[in-house]
């Protein structure tokens, strides 16, 4: 299943390149959901609430596919932030995670104004009604600006739109019985949000942002070392703030590894 950014989604039989699908002029891919028509595709909005549609319910198409908003009720001005599937052959089964109440895998949030949390994904498995269920209470004003499972991450990086950046472990980020608003991952300054925040496993992966005189810029670990959650973080820049965070390259299935099954 394929979802937009622009909030529009489709099935289509296998994708081998994402520059192969269809989308509107302006849009782009957002996330492709591998599984079987027996699977779900859970829909993260940023206002946090999650829509759980069993695929194949989304109509099969070569075209642009339909919007979000003919299958849920999407508020005005909420986006689309991620879609993650079910199928276990790519999604962790539930289980029971020392220390912790509710059973992982979890997915880890972050809102505009600094919020983090981590929250069951068991929860979200089961189709949801056109009104989606809650998995996150936001403050008046913020929004949902980074929703992604966690299986491989260990540390995480949140960048603002002022240039600051933060790098703290993941499991210094509470687990919550229900959805809450959460603990503090960044300070954030009168005026600056959150842009964006990478999971991190590995050594040689790095966040990218584009600033503000269009410069694509990297960060990596070994400059950025682990401190604590909830801090100011570091001012990467003083002349120049970011405008966006450049999301990683969406990895495919290679479905000829699965045609036995």
């Amino acid at each position: 299943m394929v979802v937009t950014r622009d909030g529009w989604i489709k099935r289509v039989s296998r994708l081998t390149k994402i520059e192969s699908t269809r989308v509107r002029e302006g849009d782009s891919v957002l996330s492709v959901v591998p599984g079987s028509t027996l699977d779900s595709a859970i829909i993260l909005a940023s206002d946090g609430t999650a829509y759980t549609l069993p695929i194949d319910g989304v109509p099969v198409s070569s075209g642009y596919g339909d919007p979000l908003s003919k299958h849920v009720k999407l508020g005005d001005g909420v986006q689309v932030i991620t879609a993650i599937g079910t199928d276990p052959r790519f999604v962790p089964q539930d289980a029971t995670v020392r220390g912790e109440t509710t059973p992982g895998p979890y997915l880890l949030i972050v809102t505009a104004g600094g919020q983090v949390l981590r929250y069951s994904f068991g929860a979200f498995r089961t189709p949801s009604t056109r009104s989606g269920r809650r998995y996150c209470r936001l403050n008046s004003g913020d929004r949902v600006a980074f929703a992604q499972l966690v299986t491989t991450g260990k540390t995480l990086f949140i960048v603002s739109r002022d240039a600051r950046l933060v790098h703290f472990a993941i499991d210094d980020v509470p687990v919550l019985a229900g959805p809450g608003k959460g603990v503090r991952g960044i300070k954030l300054d009168a005026g600056d949000e959150v842009i964006g925040a990478r999971q991190l496993s590995r050594p040689s992966d790095a966040l990218r942002v584009r600033n503000t005189n269009d410069k694509v810029i990297s960060f990596g670990q070994t400059k950025y070392t682990i401190t604590s959650r909830g801090g100011r973080g570091v001012k990467t820049s003083k002349r120049t703030g970011f405008t966006e965070l450049i999301a990683p390259e969406i990895e495919l299935v290679d479905w000829s590894e699965y045609e036995d099954e």
